[in-house]
């Protein structure tokens, strides 16, 4: 599947900011150690902090994924096609959580405000699929080398 390259300005991120485009991984590590996000080990392997010995994060601060934190617009059109059902083995409680259309796009306003405001942002085009005939093309923006770097990880090239 061919991916089309966009103006940032297409995801409603009006930003004079620096962009870094679709860096390879080397370029990431060697960002997100100056940034100071992360630093390398004696091997060479990039160590990052996310816990209380990072001062972004600061004491008791949770850097994990919570299964009831995933969220969907729920919509007529696409409402029959989302388990609303499935659970989540440890708590019995539903993973998938729908959002009105209006809130999901007050969301999508304040992370789009936010971006805007950044000095710096990094963007990945990748793909969310194992077969690149049926990929889905995922614009992946962020204020962080690391962020990038995960995006650069999980989803295909």
């Amino acid at each position: 599947m061919q991916r089309k390259r966009f103006n940032i300005r297409e995801l409603g991120i009006e930003t004079k900011a620096k962009i870094f485009a679709d860096l390879d991984v080397g370029s990431l590590v060697t960002h997100a150690v100056r940034k100071g996000e992360g630093e390398l080990s004696r091997g060479g392997t990039l160590v990052i902090k996310t816990r209380e010995d990072h001062p972004k994060y600061g004491p008791g601060r949770h850097t994990g994924r919570s299964p009831q934190d995933r969220f969907f617009m729920d919509h007529p059109e696409i409402h029959d096609n989302i388990d609303w059902q499935v659970q989540d083995a440890k708590s019995k409680k539903p993973i998938n959580q729908p959002i009105e259309p209006k809130v999901a796009l007050r969301l999508y306003k304040q992370i789009t405000k936010y971006l805007s405001a950044q000095p710096v942002l990094y963007l990945q085009h990748r793909l969310v699929c194992a077969d690149r005939m049926y990929g889905f093309p995922l614009h992946f923006v962020t204020e962080s080398p690391t962020y990038a770097l995960f995006a650069n990880n999980v989803f295909r090239d």
